[in-house]
C-alpha cells in the first residue's frame, strides 16, 4: 500500500478531528493514539491488534507496519530532522501542529 492524496487528507482530517485523543509512546494506549497510530487506525483497518488495541511502538520498526508509513516517517525525518513519532512523543507537538507540518512538507508534493 502506498499513500495517496485522499489517504493523506483522511489522516490530516483525523488528526484535526478531535476524535482521537493524543497519547505518547505507543500507537494506541490507555491515554490515546500517537500520530502514526491515528494513521493506522483510519487507513489500515487490518493493522495488527491485540484485544482491539493497535500493537507496536514505532511503525518504522514495527512488524506489519504499512510500507508507506515507514517511508513517510523516514522521509519526514530527512526533511525536518525529526521523526513524526519523536515530535509526538518527545517534543510535545500537538496533533494540529503535526498536521500543519505534514501539510507544509507534503501538500505540494504529488502523492501517488
Amino acid at each position: 500500500m502506498k499513500i495517496n492524496r485522499t489517504q493523506f487528507d483522511t489522516w490530516i482530517q483525523a488528526l484535526r478531528s478531535g476524535e482521537f485523543k493524543q497519547g505518547r509512546g505507543q500507537l494506541e494506549g490507555a491515554e490515546g493514539f500517537c500520530c502514526m497510530g491515528t494513521a493506522c487506525k483510519v487507513l489500515v483497518p487490518e493493522y495488527q491488534t491485540l484485544d482491539g488495541m493497535l500493537v507496536g511502538g514505532f511503525p518504522r520498526r514495527g512488524r506489519g507496519a504499512p510500507k508507506w508509513l515507514t517511508e513517510i516517517s523516514k522521509d519526514f525525518a530527512l526533511k525536518k530532522l525529526s521523526y513524526l513519532e519523536e515530535l509526538n512523543d518527545n517534543a510535545g507537538a500537538t496533533f494540529d501542529e503535526i498536521a500543519d507540518l505534514l501539510e507544509a512538507v507534503y501538500i505540494h508534493q504529488v502523492l501517488d
